[in-house]
């Protein structure tokens, strides 16, 4: 098991996603881009960084539930799949900024346009 206690909003966790491809469950905290990773019940536990006793209530979940544990291991690694194929990732960002730029509205063209002269 990995233990990923942010109190601040985390970016993107590495650390959860590395656990993940090794078959570790996660308990993570309810903070920025870790539960975009981290999904309660599925491949980790989700605890409340407001309440410290969440965490201590997770772990022990784990430690407690050895057929809990088991089953979130067994699903960690798919479950971060998405994250380790870094051509499809590029894909998905590619594909984010084409929408972007097909909808940006006239207005903004018109903008764009008068900064460059």
């Amino acid at each position: 098991m990995a233990v990923v206690p942010s109190i601040w909003n985390e970016p993107f966790g590495l650390v959860a996603v590395e656990a993940c491809s090794h078959a570790l469950p996660v308990i993570a905290s309810q903070r920025g881009g870790l539960p975009e990773i981290i999904r309660d019940g599925v491949n980790g536990l989700i605890c409340d960084p407001d309440d410290p006793a969440s965490l201590g209530l997770a772990m022990r979940r784990l430690w407690q539930e050895p057929v809990l544990r088991d089953r979130l291991a067994s699903q960690a690694r798919a479950s971060v799949e998405r994250f380790q194929d870094l051509d499809a990732m590029l894909e998905q960002y590619q594909q984010l900024f084409r929408q972007v730029l097909e909808q940006r509205s006239p207005r903004h063209d018109n903008d764009l346009a008068l900064h460059s002269l």
